[in-house]
């Protein structure tokens, strides 16, 4: 009998051990499902930086359906460093389910404490054991603050770097989706503001475009295009940028249009943040250049940024912005809501 008994017993919580397993996994299936659904519609998403807490107060959620928390730091051993403010963490991932909204952490930014995180990635990602242990630890910051998945941003892969970021890429891809979350990155513009091959610091446009290969591309839900940064001036981030840039993507580099988020800046370079540049001139949100002092300030405005959604809402995926805390509290001059209203969600 008591054979009989244990044997009963067996049978049934091996059942019930399966039958669970297979419930977390449906769970997990709908779970990228719904995901996966709302991200193939038109997307709007902005960036939040860890270190202006009080970007929190500009995030207006019925105008997005994605946030990208910046940023979580690599070290050259392959692990991440940990978040200044874990609690801010916290509570922006808390916010955003609240509100339906995506949150993603995003990985790398250009630089950490002043000093280009480029060469950290490349010492990162040197040996198999690094690369593994770095998949590993961007995973973990995502189990532990309940994030929605991970956006890559390392600036940025070459292409003598672009077999260990694609090996990377395999491993995060894998990870995530085994949880049922997402797999982003944010990409350099890939087309030269200078028209002349180079970005503005001098390096190959090629070199940093083909530091993804073809397979590593196809490992995203989608991409973020930072088309900004082209240099100082009108070449910071010039309509015609973002139609090179978008376009590049899609027709050289045949990434799914959909797969395609159009980066725009809540900054001029020189000038400073939107904000900044409107409370010096009230009228700031309807221009692209205004004087700041002896500086030409040169950024996007509401009339830009309205035909750049256009632009991205028929020929791409979506728009993004850097950063939330750089816009505008007053509804009526927000560039967020601005573009919101040009897509036709509010």
């Amino acid at each position: 009998n008591f054979s009989h008994g244990y044997l009963c017993r067996s049978v049934t919580n091996s059942f019930v051990c399966k039958r669970k397993l297979e419930i977390c996994a449906a769970l997990l299936a709908l779970k990228r499902f719904g995901l996966e659904s709302k991200m193939n519609q038109f997307k709007i998403g902005t960036y939040i930086a860890g270190w202006n807490e009080g970007g929190i107060q500009k995030l207006r959620y019925n105008c997005l359906d994605f946030i990208n928390y910046a940023f979580a730091v690599p070290t050259e051993d392959g692990d991440i460093r940990p978040f200044a403010n874990p609690d801010f963490v916290h509570q922006v991932v808390k916010e955003a389910h609240e509100h339906g909204v995506t949150i993603v952490i995003s990985v790398g930014g250009w630089s950490w404490q002043d000093v280009p995180l480029e060469a950290t990635f490349e010492k990162a990602t040197e040996t198999p054991e690094k690369i593994e242990r770095l998949a590993k630890a961007i995973t973990a910051v995502v189990d532990e603050f309940d994030f929605d998945g991970a956006d890559m941003d390392w600036e940025y892969p070459r292409i003598h770097t672009a077999a260990a970021n694609e090996k990377l890429l395999e491993l995060l891809s894998a990870a995530m989706k085994e949880r049922g979350k997402l797999l982003t990155a944010a990409v350099f513009a890939g087309v030269s503001a200078l028209d002349n091959g180079n970005d503005h610091l001098g390096n190959s446009v090629k070199d940093i475009v083909y530091g993804f290969t073809d397979q590593a591309l196809e490992l995203f839900d989608w991409i973020n295009l930072m088309v900004y940064d082209g240099g100082n001036g009108a070449l910071h981030s010039s309509y015609d940028f973002a139609l090179r840039s978008g376009r590049m993507w899609r027709d050289e580099r045949k990434v799914p249009a959909d797969k395609l988020v159009l980066g725009v800046p809540f900054y001029g370079r020189p000038g400073g943040a939107y904000w900044k540049i409107l409370a010096a001139h009230p009228d700031a949100d309807q221009h692209d250049v205004k004087m700041m002092g002896d500086i030409e300030a040169h950024y996007n405005g509401i009339p830009t940024l309205q035909a750049k959604t256009r632009f991205a809402m028929e020929e791409l995926g979506g728009v993004m912005s850097w950063e939330i805390s750089e816009d505008a509290e007053e509804d009526e001059k927000s560039l967020l809501l601005a573009m919101a209203k040009e897509a036709g969600r509010v």
